[in-house]
């Protein structure tokens, strides 16, 4: 018999039970490194000029950063920075949503660093 314990393989979970990607930190990277302005994209995309994304038009914002976005991870990304409900997002709700991710995950690379440090 064989004394070795077999390797089960570990298979990926399907993409619906797969964790949405981190959305807000690819727009914050496409942003940053210069691929345009938030304001200007945003209010380009505002073809309605009232002021708000529809889901649509956040689609499309999404889509210039995250080409290959998923309809759950845009309703993901929708629900959490749509924070009145309305079913529409605002430069205002869009800014708040990425600067709230961007101190989350500084306070979490933090919290890593001091419990590695402790270990």
């Amino acid at each position: 018999p064989n004394s070795q314990p077999q390797q089960q393989q570990q298979q990926q979970p399907p993409p619906e039970k797969q964790p949405p990607r981190d959305l807000f930190g690819a727009l914050r990277a496409h942003f940053s490194a210069g691929a345009g302005r938030l304001k200007e994209t945003f209010n380009e995309l505002d073809r309605d000029r009232d002021g708000k994304l529809t889901p649509d038009e956040l689609r499309e914002f999404v889509s210039r950063a995250v080409p290959d976005v998923t309809p759950r991870e845009l309703r993901h990304f929708e629900v959490l920075t749509d924070s009145d409900g309305d079913g529409a997002v605002t430069l205002a709700e869009l800014r708040e949503s990425l600067r709230g991710s961007q101190r989350a995950h500084k306070a979490a690379r933090a919290r890593a660093a001091g419990s590695a440090g402790t270990a």
